[in-house]
C-alpha cells in the first residue's frame, strides 16, 4: 500500500511541477523562423526597413537557415544592379535614430559600422576603412550635420544567429 502511495504522491509532485512550468512559456517570446525585420525609427516619419544581408539561423526545432549577399560597399555600389534608392535616408537636418526589430525580439550584441559612402565606388576592397558607431542601451544614434554621406552595417546577434543589415543616410 505505501508502495502505491509512494507513487501517486511522486505522479502528483510532477504533476505539479509540470503546469508550474507551463506559465513560464507564455511569457518567452516565440522565435521567429527566419531573423528579425530591422527597422529605422526616425522620430515623426515612419519607420525605414534596413536591407537584410548575410544571415546564419538555428530556431530550436527548427530548420537551418543561412543567406550570403554583397558586402554593403557592393550593396551601394556600382557593381549591384538593383534598385537600393528605398534604402537611402535622406536627412535635412541632425536626427537620432532606434533601431526597432520587429517581432519585439532583440539581439543580445549589436555591432554598427560605418563606411564614407565614396568608398562605394571601391567596394569590398575598402572593407577595413570603417568606423565603429556605438550605440546607446536603447539602441539608439544620432546623426548630426557633420555626417554627410554614410553607408551603415548593423550585425545584431541573438542565441540563435545572426543578421546583417545595411542601409545609408544622406545630409543634405
Amino acid at each position: 500500500m505505501q508502495k502505491y502511495f509512494l507513487s501517486f504522491f511522486i505522479a502528483i509532485v510532477l504533476c505539479i511541477g509540470l503546469f508550474s512550468c507551463m506559465g513560464n512559456f507564455d511569457e518567452m517570446p516565440a522565435v521567429p523562423y527566419r531573423p528579425p525585420q530591422l527597422y529605422l525609427s526616425l522620430g515623426s516619419t515612419p519607420p525605414v526597413r534596413a536591407a537584410q544581408l548575410s544571415s546564419h539561423w538555428e530556431p530550436p526545432g527548427g530548420q537551418a537557415f543561412s543567406a550570403s549577399a554583397l558586402h554593403p560597399l557592393d550593396f551601394f555600389g556600382p557593381i549591384n544592379e538593383r534598385e537600393v534608392s528605398h534604402f537611402i535616408i535622406i536627412l535635412s537636418n541632425s536626427t537620432e535614430i532606434e533601431l526597432q526589430f520587429n517581432d519585439d525580439f532583440l539581439p543580445h550584441t549589436v555591432y554598427m559600422r560605418q563606411w564614407s559612402a565614396q568608398l562605394a565606388e571601391i567596394g569590398r576592397d575598402a572593407m577595413d576603412d570603417y568606423e565603429l558607431i556605438e550605440l546607446n542601451s536603447s539602441n539608439t544614434f544620432l546623426v548630426d550635420e557633420n555626417s554627410n554621406d554614410y553607408i551603415y552595417c548593423i550585425k545584431a546577434v541573438w542565441p540563435y544567429g545572426y543578421q546583417f543589415y545595411t542601409f545609408r543616410i544622406h545630409m543634405r
